[in-house]
């Protein structure tokens, strides 16, 4: 029975050389998902800035605010690349859309919303097989101005 061990583990050298080899390539691949994942949701994290800037404008402009100063203000609020930010404004009576400039018709005034989205795309440093490169991240809020 002695000669069965010996002769199946006699060397053992280089063992740990072919686990390494076999198991590097899950490594990275792990690895490269934690850091694209976090570049993600760096992304993310500024974008929610940039989106939390252009509604505590809004809500505090009163009625000289417009969609094109929340967009200034929004591109103002961070200096990433690329940033497209939209804005747009609409009104509503009692849940219903309405035009701006009418009366409801319960005689008050409409309501003014505004909706924004910031968007941009990170590049991820590691190579991902299941994510697209660049990766896009959005952000979009509503903020009622009157």
């Amino acid at each position: 029975m002695m000669w069965l061990k010996e002769l199946y583990f006699k060397n053992v050298r280089g063992s740990v050389a072919i686990e390494m080899a076999l198991l590097t390539p899950f490594f990275v691949l792990l690895l490269s998902g934690i850091t694209n994942f976090g570049l993600i949701l760096a992304n993310q994290n500024q974008l929610y800035s940039v989106l939390n800037a252009g509604m505590l404008y809004a809500a505090g402009a009163g009625a000289t605010m417009t969609p094109a100063k929340v967009q200034t203000v929004m591109q103002g609020a961070s200096s990433m690349t690329p940033l497209t930010i939209t804005t747009s404004s609409f009104c509503q009576c009692a849940g219903a859309g309405a035009t701006c400039t009418s009366t409801c018709s319960d005689g008050s005034v409409p309501r003014t919303y505004i909706t924004m989205t910031a968007q941009s795309s990170v590049t991820l440093i590691a190579p991902d097989f299941i994510i697209n490169n660049p990766f896009t991240t959005s952000a979009t809020g509503t903020v009622r101005t009157n």
